[in-house]
């Protein structure tokens, strides 16, 4: 019963005019995970508990060294807002500035090649085989963007000299 990943997304944005020729934008993105990767190994089965409380594994199987199982899970959310601000001069110039918040959560961020490499470096506190919602490693957290431009005629051709400015933490 295995689906392709999908996933539902929406925003939400108000532009509005603001004094000294500036325009203002907020918008909102909001993404539900609808189906989504999560991987098990067929091979494996717990056999016991250390002493910290973490699950002890061992092949069911020394005639297969791993089988990846590809079901789906519904698990999993984004949200973002941004606000921007955008000014131009007159002259040519152009000045725009933004920032972010973000959140991610995921069950698995499906970065590898393959689904055994997958599964293998999905991080989980307990059985390896049912990984918790946790934060994406996309998560984007904070983000500043700065942007500027100036547009000249040179000569026959119009030119744009640009310079652009992306900060953020997260993963």
């Amino acid at each position: 019963d295995y689906q392709f990943p999908s996933m539902l997304r929406g925003n939400v944005a108000y532009d509005r005019d603001l004094p000294f020729g500036i325009v203002g934008n907020v918008e909102l993105l909001l993404t539900e995970t609808v189906k989504d990767v999560n991987y098990s190994n067929l091979n494996l089965v717990q056999t016991g508990t250390r002493l910290d409380g973490r699950p002890v594994f061992a092949k069911i199987s020394s005639a297969y060294s791993d089988v990846i199982k590809l079901r789906n899970t519904d698990e999993g959310w984004s949200r973002q807002i941004t606000g921007q601000l955008e000014r131009r001069f007159r002259g040519g110039w152009f000045a725009r500035g933004a920032y972010t918040y973000g959140r991610s959560k995921t069950v698995s961020d499906t970065t590898n090649s393959t689904a055994r490499s997958t599964w293998a470096n999905v991080y989980t506190p307990g059985n390896i085989n049912d990984p918790p919602l946790a934060t994406s490693n996309y998560d984007l957290h904070h983000r500043v963007v700065l942007s500027g431009s100036y547009n000249f005629d040179f000569r026959k051709a119009a030119v744009t000299l640009s310079m652009y400015y992306n900060g953020q933490t997260g993963r």
